[in-house]
């Protein structure tokens, strides 16, 4: 079976659960096409160019199938998502740092609670070590709307060891499809052009036909573990970030727990 076959098959079982997350919140397989003209576009203008020149509407529309009208309409106007990786740093750079630095934490070395308005190691102070110039009362109400720290007592308690959003609103988490399943595939195309010199870690493990127990037992060990292996990283590679980094890149791991049905149909050739 030729390589454009299997790559069709493959992105249409990442497509079945992207579109129920699309079609439960109101987007449409139109509004889905024009996203996709834009990535091409964008991405063959971004990493297509000859000898490092820039990628003219041509070429643009050679490698993407679409017109050069077409190409010229996306550049011009410049169509691309609203919200860009990253922009939600500054609220997963406070949970991080409680989490995982000396003077945020009690002599068990859990997340204390945080003053409010003392002016030795509480909430405020938390966000100026950051570097943060935004308001430490507006980031406050931010994490507690999203159930991340509960105020009380004039003091701030941290109710999560990580940034994960609560709430009814799935606007807090949508971010995550973006940033998540694109760092998965990211990882999955350096693979399939780099294996077999420098491949980077992935891998899966699957257990079929797991009973309620099991996937109980699962849970448990992710929970307990993985969190446990990620706030150990954070503190050994923290001393190796900057806070002043500027730009999208990002550099990490990523540990997910999944309980699916392989989604069936799809191109048949």
């Amino acid at each position: 079976m030729e390589s454009k076959t299997l790559l069709a098959r493959a992105v249409y079982r990442v497509l079945r659960p992207l579109a129920r997350t699309a079609i439960r919140h109101g987007l449409t397989a139109r509004d889905f096409e024009r996203i996709v003209r834009t990535a091409f576009v964008d991405t063959a203008r971004a990493e297509f160019g000859i000898r490092g020149r820039p990628t003219n509407k041509s070429r643009v529309a050679t490698l993407t199938g679409l017109s050069r009208t077409e190409v010229a309409r996306i550049v011009d106007a410049g169509d691309g998502p609203g919200e860009a990786i990253g922009d939600r740093h500054l609220l997963n750079r406070i949970v991080t740092v409680w989490v995982g630095e000396t003077p945020w934490l009690d002599d068990a070395g859990n997340p204390r609670p945080l003053g409010l308005e003392t002016e030795g190691d509480d909430f405020p102070a938390l966000v100026r070590a950051i570097g943060s110039d935004v308001p430490w009362q507006t980031l406050l109400r931010e994490l507690e709307r999203m159930e991340i720290v509960a105020r009380r007592d004039g003091r701030a308690t941290l109710r999560k060891r990580a940034f994960v959003p609560g709430g009814a609103d799935e606007g807090d988490r949508l971010p995550y499809l973006g940033e998540n399943v694109a760092a998965l595939i990211d990882t999955i195309d350096h693979n399939l052009v780099h294996g077999a010199d420098a491949p980077r870690f992935e891998r899966k493990l699957v257990f079929p036909g797991l009973d309620g127990a099991g996937q109980d037992r699962l849970r448990q060990a992710l929970e307990r573990d993985g969190q446990a292996w990620l706030e150990r990283l954070n503190h050994e590679l923290t001393p190796h970030t900057r806070d002043d980094h500027e730009g999208a890149h990002m550099t990490g791991m990523g540990i997910y727990y999944f309980d699916m049905n392989t989604p069936d149909g799809g191109p048949k050739q």
